[in-house]
């Protein structure tokens, strides 16, 4: 809830709720408008609610007033913003048309806005970055809505911001290795090892010596096989080449015997899987041609009804959907052609 400036005005906010008389099948979902503008009369004890709309979420849902509560603005869809004339004492108001619009289409959705106080108001619109675009926040004063209402600069405070990247460069001393620090209380004691070495130290040294481990082994066996692998090579270096070359044709000799009898066992496997896959194949059976027509027509049938039903509540939608609605005839027509009934 929020009150307007002078108190004449009182704006809620609802929790979404479908609308019954759309039925709970609906799609896309019906909903009740759930925000609203209530004129409060304190000496009669009476209110009014002079316009609803719909807002599916909290942010930049307050309708803001004008010091004088002469114009509200509030958005139906996140492209523009709209601003209405409150006819002082009377208690028609119309809605149906804005006294002006801001568009603010070209640079994205309005995430959330905010209407100055004093008698010469200005609104300030802030749109989120998105695909690659920076996040803006654009001023405009009332009524000229046309253009921004000046530049806006900012001088932050260069021991938090880095602006436009001309704080001086780091030196090295004013800056030191992240791996090294060691909160104060712990920097003139030892270390969890005893020794009072820091652990990147202990762990340099235990590469350096030739413990490194080969990732997916474990390292028991990753320690063996780089010990054997160093005494060949230490044997191969003294032997002669006789001796170098006999020992190769025992090793092929050694391999030659030992892969038979794991090649069954691998090949089982793949002779189990092609059978499935050849049946996946003709699971869901087939369509005609003219099945396959009637089914993306039906789909581009749901699409439009989607789309008329955002257009009924009064949401953004783009030249090209405003076309593809006008298309709704053609592909009716052409269903009917291929014999397809609404029923069905």
């Amino acid at each position: 809830m929020n009150i307007s400036p002078n108190g004449n005005y009182v704006t809620t906010w609802s929790k979404l709720t479908k609308d019954p008389a759309a039925g709970a099948d609906a799609s896309p979902a019906v909903y009740l408008k759930n925000v609203n503008i209530i004129n409060i009369d304190l000496p009669n004890k009476t209110f009014q609610i002079l316009h609803s709309f719909l807002n599916k979420t909290q942010n930049g849902w307050i309708p803001q007033f004008t010091a004088d509560e002469s114009v509200v603005c509030f958005y139906r869809n996140p492209y523009s913003l709209n601003f209405f004339k409150l006819a002082g004492a009377s208690t028609i108001f119309d809605f149906s048309k804005p006294l002006y619009t801001l568009d603010l289409k070209e640079f994205g959705k309005i995430e959330d806005f905010q209407l100055s106080p004093g008698k010469n108001p200005s609104v300030a619109v802030f749109i989120p970055g998105q695909k690659g675009n920076p996040a803006y926040i654009k001023v405009y004063s009332l009524p000229n809505v046309k253009s921004p209402a000046d530049k806006v600069d900012c001088e932050p405070d260069q021991s938090a911001i880095d602006y436009l990247n001309k704080q001086p460069k780091k030196n090295a001393a004013n800056g030191g290795k992240v791996g090294a620090y060691r909160p104060p209380h712990a920097r003139s004691s030892a270390s969890s090892s005893g020794t009072g070495r820091s652990l990147a130290d202990l762990h340099e040294q235990r590469v350096g010596g030739g413990r490194s481990f080969v990732p997916g082994m474990s390292p028991s066996s990753s320690s063996t096989n780089v010990t054997t692998a160093t005494a060949a090579a230490a044997a191969a270096g003294s032997e002669s080449k006789s001796a170098q070359k006999n020992r190769r044709k025992r090793a092929n000799k050694k391999n030659e015997n030992e892969s038979p009898a794991s090649s069954p066992a691998a090949s089982a496997p793949a002779a189990l899987t092609t059978p499935a896959t050849a049946e996946s194949l003709v699971v869901g059976g087939v369509f005609s041609i003219e099945e396959k027509k009637i089914r993306n027509l039906l789909k581009k049938l749901r699409a439009i009804e989607s789309l008329k039903q955002k257009q009924a509540n009064n949401e953004h939608l783009e030249d090209t959907q405003v076309l593809k609605i006008q298309t709704e005839g053609a592909v009716r027509k052409e269903l009917e052609s291929l014999g397809w009934k609404g029923d069905e």
